[in-house]
């Protein structure tokens, strides 16, 4: 189901919609659901790696809450400069499960 969505907008961002719909060649509503679906993408990114950071969760389930795998996920980490959580212990216990 499609819901009609009503919003104001500055005339600046209006001009730019128009001119990028038009060089696009693109319906506006349609540029305007592109957009705001790779920004909720990229703001979903950013928070699950925000708190990857602050280590409140793992890469792991950071892929998850974005939507990415998690080599995706690893690269972006990259990226931004993000240091890894995951020690020798970790990787003695993943061993460990894998060879039971």
């Amino acid at each position: 189901m499609v819901n009609i969505v009503c919003l104001r907008l500055p005339e600046e961002i209006q001009r730019e919609l128009k001119l990028e719909s038009k060089q696009a060649d693109q319906d506006r509503s349609a540029l305007i659901r592109e957009l705001l679906t790779s920004g909720l993408k990229a703001r979903r990114l950013e928070r699950a790696l925000a708190l990857y950071a602050q280590t409140r969760i793992s890469l792991g389930r950071a892929a998850e809450k974005a939507g990415i795998s998690l080599w995706e996920a690893i690269a972006e980490a990259q990226k931004r400069g993000l240091p890894s959580h995951y020690s020798a212990a970790d990787l003695d216990e993943d061993i460990a499960t894998a060879e039971k």
